[in-house]
């Protein structure tokens, strides 16, 4: 599964520590905060402060954090 959003990364944990695992976090042009969770390790490549746009590879669908199998958790 492949995710596709426009906004500036303002958040990114690269380990699978934590309630929510791997995730990132952006802001939108509306000032609107996205963030996805759980995410496999290693399949986020992105920085606070870059941008994304509708062909950016936001992250691949996993099992971290507090989860029994792979899944994806959409915040907003």
């Amino acid at each position: 599964m492949v995710v596709f959003l426009l906004g500036t990364v303002v958040y990114v944990n690269y380990t699978d520590t934590g309630a929510l695992g791997v995730q990132v976090q952006f802001v939108d042009q509306a000032n609107r905060y996205w963030r996805y969770c759980h995410m496999q390790v290693g399949s986020v490549s992105l920085s606070v402060g870059d941008h994304v746009d509708y062909n950016t590879v936001i992250g691949r669908m996993g099992a971290t954090g507090n989860v029994t199998r792979k899944t994806l958790t959409f915040r907003m």
